[in-house]
């Protein structure tokens, strides 16, 4: 399934009972949310980029340097930097729970790397079971549930870890690149399945302990 999950925006200080008034559209699953409304959830709203510690283009050093040697030619450092001031690279974010290697971040709009790509849980399948798994498609995940959510997940990973529940088939092909073409390497081993719950597992209870509900886009 091509389900990306994508922590939502938590409330600004202050507005923690207007921003849960608007979340309950999203909580029900209906109806659709007015401009209006989601003008007003974004204005009261932390976005979730800013909550991983990553540099900014014209405050740090390291993000300067980042910007600077992707910059268009017609620009000059100067109209660069002023341009992009302010710019969170979550390129640059390391050892962040928050930001997974299992992100389809930047594939297109959207979706950044502080995004979860779904289908890696589903190669985890016969680990989890229909039900666990299909709580991940959840459409809006409550930050409590999230963290709920996260453990159970840790949980799985770590009786894979023993041994104490395994998958009867073959893992899914991974590949490599080879002439600029992706040719089948090797398969997935349990402890990559392992890898990739625990990794969730993380993304899940780093989100929802902050404050950030969970949105399964697809």
């Amino acid at each position: 399934m091509g389900l990306d999950l994508i922590p939502f925006g938590r409330p600004k200080p202050g507005h923690e009972a207007e921003w849960e008034e608007l979340m309950k559209t999203h909580y029900a699953g209906g109806p659709e949310e007015t401009k209006e409304a989601g003008d007003r959830r974004l204005e009261i709203s932390i976005p979730a980029h800013q909550d991983v510690g990553a540099p900014r283009i014209g405050y740090d050093a390291e993000a300067n340097a980042w910007g600077l040697s992707r910059r268009r030619q017609d620009l000059s450092e100067a109209e660069f930097l002023e341009r992009m001031k302010g710019y969170y690279v979550l390129q640059l974010v390391k050892n962040c729970d928050g930001v997974s290697e299992y992100s389809n971040g930047g594939a297109y709009d959207g979706v950044d790397k502080t995004s979860f790509r779904g289908s890696f849980l589903e190669d985890c399948k016969e680990l989890l079971g229909e039900e666990l798994l299909g709580r991940a498609w959840t459409r809006m995940m409550k930050p409590a549930e999230a963290v709920a959510y996260g453990r159970e997940l840790l949980a799985v990973a770590d009786k894979a870890a023993a041994g104490e529940i395994k998958p009867t088939s073959p893992g899914k092909p991974k590949y490599k690149l080879v002439d600029d073409k992706l040719v089948p390497d090797s398969t997935e081993s349990v402890a990559d399945l392992i890898d990739i719950l625990q990794a969730a597992g993380r993304w899940y209870i780093f989100w929802g302990e902050r404050g950030h509900p969970i949105n399964g886009w697809s």
